[in-house]
């Protein structure tokens, strides 16, 4: 029930008491004077002073002073039949209610606005608290999602250094950026070519499994950020004014993107990037969360890079770039177990350069190296990613075919053969020719052992040196 309700259904009793009074009042002056009507204009002054009241708690002074007036007038009526000091007792009475009730009405209001302000206090105060409540749980919740950024970040970390093969490191940096961000719908990897200083596409991960890189190279946002050697923010390639020029050259399948240098030490490692199909898809934020992602991907890259370049040093020919003896002997051994697994052929070429320690001696060892560094082009031209080239030592030089039979070796073995010996090399303002004889072997057609298998290669070969060289001899 409302405030002014409540004070309706006060006024109504205030209102039907007075007005009872005054017909009591009408009725008491058609009586004789008696005892008995001192008494009833007594009740009616009760009656009178009751209704003040009420009229005073519910519509006010004002109207509590016009009912007093009334019951006044009232009792004056009546006071022909009363004594002039029961009339003043009542004038009296009335005075003292109105003082009574206009000091109370003082009182309360005065404990009301009190009560007011205190309750605007503690308004005021549980405001404050809440806005403080509010306050701290917005410090928590950013102390939460910045504590659980570094957790990720540091597992980001922890996988990037869990293993040193590039292209498995480059995979997982896109997925784990795709993961992290969790914006845009390409997420690419370029590596900057350390001969040409273009970036290449390494690695590239799609939100949506249709979505897939078209380019292997890098654009102009991947140059201007090498360039610059700044992180980028493109929130729209139709409309940035830095690119204007590329509105006619860009891939119509991006709208937005940020990327982000990869650098270590100074040195330029490549670009981190990611394309959003919608303009305006990127923050700050998740500008500032890639460059981290790249730090940590610059550092972790760097590594591979130089364990790759480790290993490369480790099985390659410092001369010609060939695998080393050592590691054709463990591939060797892999290509045996692999085949006896899946029952496949494979094939060994055994090559040795002819006449080379004649020309070696006659023009000396520069002459020599030209030799071994074009023959080992010719070899490695002529198998491809068919097969593996080693060279055996000195001037001799080995190659398994894997899934080769014989016949399809030794048809190869002829084509190098060939090969070499078109090669002309000038050595000391002479015309230099070389030729090369093969031995073929294949398992398993020669024999089941990988060391048999090599003996046997080497055997065709010297049968090829002892029939007149720049020959491809095999077991029949």
């Amino acid at each position: 029930m409302t405030q002014s309700s409540k004070r309706l259904w006060l006024a109504l009793p205030a209102f039907l008491w007075a007005l009872i009074c005054f017909y009591f009042t009408l009725w008491i002056l058609r009586r004789p004077h008696s005892t008995e009507t001192v008494m009833l204009v007594s009740f009616v002054g009760i009656f009178f002073a009751m209704s003040l009241c009420l009229t005073w708690i519910s519509l006010g002074r004002w109207f509590a002073m016009g009912v007093s007036v009334i019951g006044i007038a009232a009792i004056g009526l009546a006071s022909a039949s009363i004594p002039f000091s029961w009339l003043g007792l009542h004038f009296v009475w009335f005075g003292a209610a109105l003082i009574l009730l206009d000091r109370a009405e003082k009182y309360f209001k005065g404990e009301e606005s009190v009560e007011q302000v205190l309750a605007e206090k503690g308004v005021e105060e549980q405001n404050r608290l809440q806005e403080k409540l509010i306050r701290r749980k917005l410090s928590v919740q950013t102390l939460r999602e910045k504590y659980q950024a570094h957790v990720s970040l540091k597992a980001v970390a922890d996988d990037f250094a869990s293993t040193l093969s590039l292209t498995q490191l480059a995979d997982l940096v896109v997925k784990r950026t795709a993961q992290v961000i969790n914006r845009g719908d390409l997420v690419l990897a370029y590596r900057v070519d350390m001969e040409s200083g273009q970036p290449q596409l390494v690695a590239s991960h799609g939100v949506k499994q249709e979505i897939k890189a078209r380019s292997k190279l890098g654009d102009l946002f991947d140059h201007w950020v090498l360039k610059h050697r700044q992180p980028l923010l493109v929130s729209d390639v139709e409309s940035d004014f830095r690119f204007d020029i590329v509105k006619r050259e860009t891939d119509a399948s991006f709208r937005s993107l940020i990327a982000s240098p990869m650098i270590n030490e100074g040195r330029l490692i490549g670009v981190l990037r990611i394309n959003g199909a919608k303009a305006g898809e990127f923050t700050t934020d998740g500008l500032r969360v890639l460059s981290i992602l790249a730090v940590l991907a610059s550092s972790a890259l760097t590594n591979a890079i130089l364990y790759q370049k480790t290993e490369e040093l480790a099985i390659s020919d410092s001369l010609t770039g060939l695998y080393v003896q050592r590691y054709f002997r463990e591939r060797l051994e892999e290509e045996h177990k692999r085949s006896l697994i899946s029952n496949h052929p494979f094939s060994v070429l055994m090559c040795d350069i002819d006449h080379f320690k004649q020309c070696n001696d006659r023009l000396g060892h520069a002459a020599g190296d030209l030799i071994l560094k074009a023959v080992s082009q010719k070899l490695r031209e002529g198998v491809g990613d068919n097969g593996l080239v080693s060279r055996y030592g000195g001037e001799e030089f080995v190659i398994i075919l894997p899934g080769v039979k014989k016949e399809a070796a030794v048809i190869l073995a002829e084509t190098l053969r060939r090969s070499v010996e078109s090669v002309r090399i000038e050595a000391r303002g002479d015309e230099l020719k070389t030729t090369i004889s093969i031995g073929v072997a294949s398992f398993p057609a020669d024999t089941l052992d990988p060391e048999e298998l090599l003996a046997a290669a080497d055997k065709a070969l010297y049968t090829a040196k002892n029939k007149g060289r720049n020959l491809v001899c095999y077991n029949e």
